[in-house]
C-alpha cells in the first residue's frame, strides 16, 4: 500500500498550517549603546497615573538605574545622551493575548516569525503573552529570545492547551492542544508540560458552546488543582457568565476573555476582587466578531498598519467582508460588544486587574498595531488612559509574575520604554506617535524593523521563478529511437514498482535512468524527470517505512534533478508542484524545517498552478495538500474535492500521445478524491471512485487498500 504517499503529503501541508521559523533579525535592527540618558522627557509613572515633567531616565546596559526628576550627571563619552523634551516616556507594552501562530486573516497567508516578531516591536510592543501554540515551536522561540540570540519582544507562553476531543484549540490541525479525558490522563499531562517550563496553564472551557465540545467541570477542576501544586497560574478561556462563574469557583486564576452574553453579577466580581484575580477583555478580537470590521474596511486605515502588518495579509483581507463561522444576526452581535465593553468598565471599577491582550493572529487583529487598538476600545468602554496604560504595563507584567522586572520606568527594573509625541493621558491615541523604542536598553531602528516587515522586492525563490518564467526554454537534445524506448521502459518499471509498492523495481528504475544519463553527452529534460520522479516515489516508501536516511537521501537527489530540469525548461509547472512536494518530504523528516520550508513550498505551488494551469498532476498534488490541511486554512474535504474534481476532469481530457510524457497520476487522483469524500462519511461516492480508481489501474495498490478497508 503507497503510505508513503500519503504520509508526504501530509507533511507537506502540515508545513502550510505552521508558521516559518524566519533567519535571526541581523543587528542592524538595533542600536548598540553603553549608558543611555533620556532628558527633559515627560515620564509617565503607571502606577499613579502621573506625569512627572523634565525627567531624566539612566540606563546602564539593559537596566534602569534612575528614573525621576532631572538632576546633573556625569556627561562622559560612553554615554549616549538622547533629549526627550516635550515628549512622553512609557513603559514598553505588553499584548497579554496573542497566538503567534496565526496570520490575522481568514485565509492562510505564510508569513515568517521575523516579520509578525518585528512587527510588535515597531509598535512599541515589547512583550507578548502566546496563549496557545505548538509546544516545541513556541518554547524555542522564547528560548532563543532570551538567550539574546533572536530580536523580539520578551516572549511569555503557555504551549498547549487544555481542551477536549473536538474542542475549541482544535480545528487547526496542529498539534497545539492536550487533551485529557480522564483525571489521571490530567494530571500527567500538566506534569509532562510542566518540564517543558510553560509561564501559564491555559484551560479552555465552552460549556453550553453550539461550536465546540468542552472540558467538563470536573476535569478543569483537577488541571487547575495540578498546576497549581507545581505552582503554575492558571488562565481559562471562558466567555459566557456561567463560564467564567464555573471557571472561578474551580480555582483559575484569571479569564483569557471577558464575559460577552450578559452582564456579570455582583457575586462573580467580588470573588474575582477578593481572590485577586486577573481578565483580559480582548475587545480587538470582539469588535471584528462582533462589528462587522471586515465589510466597513475602515480598520485597514488605522495607524500603524501601513508599516507594521504585512502587505501580504493587507492584500488578503481586503478581499473578505466576513467572518463565516459568526451566524448570530447583527443586532445579537452588536449587544455582545456592547455588553464586552460595559462589563469591562465594570470588572475595572471593581479594582479587578485588567491585563491588555488582542487575540493577535485572529482575522484583522494584527501583531502590534492591534494593542494601540486595545487601548483605545478600553479607554472607549469607560476606563481612563490611565488605566489603559496600566492594564498594557504594570497589569499585564504583574499577572506574568514580571512586576519586579518589568512594567513600569523605574530604577532596577530592566529598559523596555517607548519615546511618543504627545501626551496619552489627555488621548490615548496619542501612545502611536512613536519616536523610539528601547527594547531591554537597545535603542531599535525602527526603519529598519518597517524594511523587514515589508522588505523590497529581492532575488528570492519568487522573483527567481518570475526571471525562469520570461525565460524561454532551453531545448532538450533529441533523444534517438532506442534511447526513447530505454526510458519508456523505466517508466513502465517505475509504474509497477508504485502498484507493488516495490522499492527494488523503483530502484531497478532508477539505474536504467541514470545509465541512459551516464551515456548522453547532454541532459535531456525527460531523463532528469523521471529521475526526480523515481526518487520522489522510493523518498514516498522509505518515509512509510521510517528508514529515514534513505528517506533522506532521495528526496535530496529529488530536488537536485528537478532543479536541473528547471534550468532546461522553467515554463513546466509540473517540475513546481513536485519540487514543493519533495520539500515537503524533507519536513517529514525534519519538523523543525517545516518553519523555514514553508514560505518556499508556498511560492512552489503557486507558480505551478501558474505556468500549467492545465496540468493535471499539478492540481493533483494540491488537492491533497487541500484533503490534509484544515478547514480554518482553506483546506478540508469540501476544497480537496473541488481541486480534484477540477484535476480528474483535466485527466479525462488529457490526451498523451508522447510516451516520453508524463502521464502517471490519474488513478491516485480518484483514489484521493474517494477519500476526501471519506472524510465526508459520503460512503457511495468513496466506493465509486475507488472502484473508478481500479478501473484505470487494477493493479494499483492503495485504491486496492481503501476499497477493502472500505468494506470491512
Amino acid at each position: 500500500m503507497n503510505k508513503g504517499f500519503t504520509a508526504g503529503l501530509l507533511s507537506l501541508s502540515v508545513c502550510f498550517l505552521l508558521i516559518f521559523i524566519p533567519m535571526i533579525f541581523c543587528v542592524n535592527s538595533e542600536r548598540k549603546t553603553g549608558s543611555l540618558y533620556l532628558t527633559g522627557g515627560n515620564l509617565l509613572d503607571v502606577t499613579q497615573g502621573k506625569i512627572i515633567p523634565d525627567s531624566l531616565v539612566a540606563i546602564k546596559g539593559n537596566v534602569i538605574i534612575y528614573a525621576g526628576p532631572k538632576k546633573p550627571f556625569d556627561k562622559s563619552s560612553d554615554k549616549t545622551v538622547i533629549d526627550c523634551s516635550g515628549k512622553t516616556l512609557l513603559p514598553g507594552l505588553f499584548d497579554a493575548h496573542i497566538h503567534l501562530g496565526g496570520t490575522s486573516t481568514l485565509g492562510y497567508i505564510p508569513i515568517d516569525d521575523q516579520r509578525k516578531l518585528g512587527a510588535f516591536l515597531y509598535s512599541g510592543v515589547t512583550s507578548v503573552f502566546d496563549l496557545g501554540a505548538i509546544q516545541d515551536w513556541i518554547f524555542s522561540l522564547r528560548d532563543a529570545e532570551r538567550k539574546g540570540t533572536r530580536l523580539s519582544p520578551r516572549i511569555f507562553a503557555v504551549g498547549p492547551l487544555f481542551t477536549s476531543p473536538k474542542g475549541h484549540g482544535t480545528e487547526y490541525g496542529v498539534p497545539m492542544s492536550l487533551i485529557p479525558t480522564t483525571d489521571e490522563e490530567a494530571r500527567e499531562a500538566v506534569q509532562k508540560l510542566v518540564e517543558a517550563k510553560p509561564d501559564q496553564i491555559k484551560i479552555i472551557y465552552e460549556k453550553g458552546s453550539n461550536h465546540f465540545t468542552s472540558l467538563s467541570y470536573e476535569l478543569m477542576e483537577v488541571i487547575i488543582d495540578e498546576a497549581h501544586k507545581h505552582n503554575l497560574t492558571v488562565i481559562t478561556h471562558a466567555t459566557t457568565l456561567e463560564q467564567a462563574k464555573d471557571a472561578v469557583k474551580a480555582g483559575t486564576d484569571g479569564l483569557a476573555h471577558i464575559v460577552v452574553d450578559q452582564e456579570m453579577s455582583e457575586d462573580l466580581l467580588l470573588n474575582m476582587k477578593q481572590n485577586n484575580l486577573f481578565c483580559i477583555p480582548t475587545l480587538s478580537v470582539f469588535e471584528v466578531f462582533f462589528c462587522g470590521l471586515l465589510s466597513n474596511q475602515k480598520y485597514l486605515e488605522w495607524p500603524l498598519v501601513n508599516k507594521a502588518v504585512c502587505q501580504e495579509i493587507i492584500v488578503d483581507l481586503r478581499k473578505q467582508r466576513e467572518i463565516p463561522w459568526i451566524k448570530e444576526s447583527s443586532e445579537t452581535r452588536m449587544k455582545k460588544f456592547t455588553t464586552a465593553k460595559r462589563n469591562a468598565k465594570m470588572m475595572s471599577d471593581y479594582e479587578i486587574k485588567l491585563a491588555l491582550g488582542t487575540d493577535a493572529g485572529n482575522p484583522a487583529v494584527f501583531f502590534g498595531p492591534s494593542a494601540h487598538r486595545e487601548l483605545e476600545l478600553l479607554v472607549e468602554a469607560g476606563l481612563s488612559p490611565s488605566d489603559a496604560i496600566k492594564a498594557a504595563t504594570i497589569n499585564a507584567a504583574e499577572i506574568l509574575g514580571q512586576g519586579d522586572r518589568l512594567g513600569t520606568i523605574s530604577e532596577g527594573k530592566l529598559a523596555d520604554i517607548l519615546v511618543i509625541e504627545g501626551n496619552p493621558l489627555k488621548d490615548i491615541r496619542n501612545a502611536q506617535n512613536i519616536s523610539i523604542v528601547i527594547k531591554n536598553g537597545h535603542i531599535l531602528e525602527r526603519e529598519e524593523l518597517a524594511r523587514k516587515i515589508n522588505p523590497p522586492e529581492k532575488p528570492s525563490a519568487r522573483t527567481e521563478h518570475k526571471a525562469k518564467a520570461s525565460k524561454k526554454a532551453t531545448p532538450s537534445p533529441k533523444i534517438d529511437t532506442s534511447v526513447a524506448q530505454k526510458i519508456k521502459q523505466a517508466k513502465e518499471l517505475m509504474k509497477k514498482g508504485v502498484d507493488t509498492w516495490d522499492p527494488e523495481l523503483m530502484k531497478k528504475a532508477r539505474a536504467s535512468l541514470l545509465g541512459l544519463l551516464a551515456k548522453e553527452k547532454q541532459e535531456s529534460l525527460y531523463l532528469l524527470y523521471y529521475i526526480a520522479l523515481c526518487d520522489f516515489r522510493l523518498t514516498n516508501y522509505y518515509l512509510a517505512s521510517a528508514e529515514t536516511d534513505k528517506a533522506e537521501t532521495y528526496t535530496k537527489e529529488s530536488q537536485r534533478y528537478l532543479e536541473k530540469a528547471m534550468q532546461i525548461d522553467p515554463n513546466f509547472g509540473e517540475l513546481d508542484a513536485l519540487y514543493a512536494s519533495a520539500l515537503g518530504f524533507e519536513i517529514a523528516l525534519h519538523q523543525e524545517k517545516a518553519m523555514s520550508l514553508g514560505f518556499q513550498i508556498f511560492q512552489y505551488f503557486g507558480k505551478a498552478i501558474e505556468k500549467s494551469p492545465d496540468n493535471p498532476r499539478v492540481h493533483f498534488l494540491k488537492g491533497v495538500s487541500d484533503l490534509f490541511t484544515p478547514e480554518q486554512f482553506g483546506g478540508g474535504p469540501d476544497a480537496a474535492i473541488k481541486t480534484l474534481t477540477k484535476c480528474v476532469e483535466f485527466f479525462e481530457k488529457e490526451d498523451v500521445k508522447d510516451p516520453l510524457k508524463p502521464s502517471w497520476g490519474k488513478e491516485e487522483a480518484y483514489t484521493f478524491l474517494g477519500m476526501a469524500h471519506k472524510q465526508k462519511g459520503e460512503t457511495k461516492q468513496t466506493e465509486e471512485y475507488f472502484k473508478k480508481a481500479l478501473e484505470i489501474n487494477p493493479d494499483y495498490g492503495l485504491a486496492k487498500e481503501e476499497l477493502r478497508k472500505l468494506k470491512k
